[in-house]
């Protein structure tokens, strides 16, 4: 964590209210916790003068960018639910009523869970009502769990643990299916080191009664010696897209590259698998994929790339991701369209915007702020640059013109400058005005970190 005074006393809740507008928070952070309280914005200007409303709906937490999804949304009453890890190690699940402003919290745990920024938690707004969220240590053992009513994360039922031993089973994906039986899918990454079998695979759990049970994990996808990436975005009813990786960019021999394929779950729930196009791979006894079963969307041999985000608007599936150019201090935002026959990449902007290098912090020089999609306007993206050392702000960006050509420019600033990190942003499903969430603070490294969410617009915008 952030060593100064202001730091740890903002973790440890003692500026309460007072500070910039912020929940209070519990006094101990490791204590199960519930709050229904009231939120009110807060203006922040640029530097360029232009000003933009936001609201800060949890004062405590941050998340990684491949357990999603991150938020999701009801309708029917109007209210969104996240998931964050909490500085200091909680899981911890927030709602905001979007009507009213009316915020809730709670955690399933009432026991430290870990203290890193991949342990935050993928959520699934079931059809039943009620939330589900499945969440990993990064070394060490998984966990779903249930809400006990239907659209409250205050009270949740006990937590199913799912024994991992010493393997890293991360970067949780949660999705139910149209199928008969509704389906839930949990699919994450498995990395085990040593000799054999040095599993490095992309695998699938599913439940067929809400998260109660869980099958036994299968291999969906093997990367030999390789440790690949997944996000993922359910396209209707019975369909799941994947973007993945053929490695993490900065491991020796991984080029870096970024292919595409999806799933489709039959009323009986058989599964069968496809390339971009439609070209059937094959059903369950094909498995494990490789990646050369799979549709390239980017060639990272010059440049290396990461992945992003992923989202089916039109109908059709759109990918965001980065590249890393001049030994890693230059990072840049792409956008990824299927026109129907093939992917179209186009250049959306740098991650920075003077000579300090564009990543959040080394080593780890592969991390960008982030970009995320507009659900709503393929022509609209969210992203976060670098504006100077540990300042990073959010801002929105559309295309005009005709894609692939055409031209990307800055439309508007979300955070301003508030002399901190704004990144890792999220724009959940379903939500019309298109909202942002990301979080903002001090962010040293996945593991030291004293960060809060925010949302744009705010609550009554």
């Amino acid at each position: 964590m952030a060593s100064s005074d202001a730091a740890q006393s903002l973790r440890h809740g003692r500026f309460g209210d007072e500070w910039r507008g912020l929940l209070p928070m519990a006094p101990n952070p490791g204590a199960a916790r519930t709050a229904d309280v009231r939120v009110s914005s807060q203006r922040v200007v640029s530097q360029e003068g232009q000003a933009s409303v936001e609201q800060v709906v949890t004062s405590n937490g941050t998340w990684t960018w491949f357990n999603d999804p991150r938020a999701v949304y009801d309708a029917a009453t109007d209210t969104l639910f996240y998931g964050v890890i909490r500085d200091g190690g909680v899981v911890s699940f927030h709602s905001a009523n979007l009507t009213t402003g009316t915020t809730q919290q709670g955690t399933p745990r009432t026991l430290v869970f870990q203290d890193d920024d991949h342990a935050n938690p993928a959520l699934c707004l079931l059809a039943s009502g009620k939330i589900l969220g499945a969440y990993s240590q990064r070394i060490g053992d998984s966990f779903s769990a249930r809400t006990a009513n239907t659209l409250d994360i205050r009270t949740w039922e006990a937590p199913v643990a799912l024994a991992s031993g010493t393997v890293n089973d991360a970067y949780a994906q949660l999705h139910q299916m149209g199928d008969t039986d509704e389906t839930v899918y949990w699919i994450f990454r498995r990395f085990e080191t040593g000799a054999p079998p040095n599993e490095r695979t992309i695998k699938i759990r599913t439940s067929t009664n809400d998260g109660s049970t869980w099958g036994d994990a299968f291999n969906l996808l093997f990367e030999s010696g390789n440790l690949p990436y997944v996000i993922t975005a359910k396209n209707g009813a019975n369909r799941i897209d994947f973007v993945v990786t053929n490695g993490h960019p900065s491991d020796a021999g991984v080029v870096g590259s970024v292919y595409h394929f999806y799933l489709v779950v039959a009323s009986d729930g058989s599964r069968e698998y496809f390339r971009s196009d439609g070209t059937s791979i094959g059903d369950d006894t094909v498995l494990p994929l490789s990646i050369s079963d799979l549709t390239q969307v980017y060639n990272g041999s010059t440049n290396e790339a990461w992945i992003w985000d992923i989202a089916i608007i039109g109908g059709s599936p759109v990918i965001a991701l980065n590249t890393f150019e001049s030994g890693d201090t230059v990072h840049k935002y792409l956008q990824a369209r299927w026109n129907g026959s093939a992917w179209q990449v186009d250049e959306i902007a740098s991650g920075g915007t003077t000579a300090t290098a564009d990543y959040l912090y080394a080593p780890e020089t592969k991390y960008s702020a982030g970009i995320a999609l507009d659900p709503n306007n393929v022509n609209v993206v969210f992203l976060s640059r670098e504006y100077g050392a540990r300042n990073f702000r959010l801002e929105k960006w559309a295309h005009t013109g005709t894609w692939p050509s055409g031209t990307w420019a800055k439309a508007a600033d979300i955070s301003g400058n508030t002399g901190s990190v704004n990144a890792r942003p999220y724009s959940p499903r379903g939500l019309s005005p298109t909202r942002v969430l990301w979080w903002e603070g001090t962010y040293n490294s996945y593991a030291d970190f004293s960060t809060r969410v925010r949302l744009h617009p705010a609550v009554h915008q």
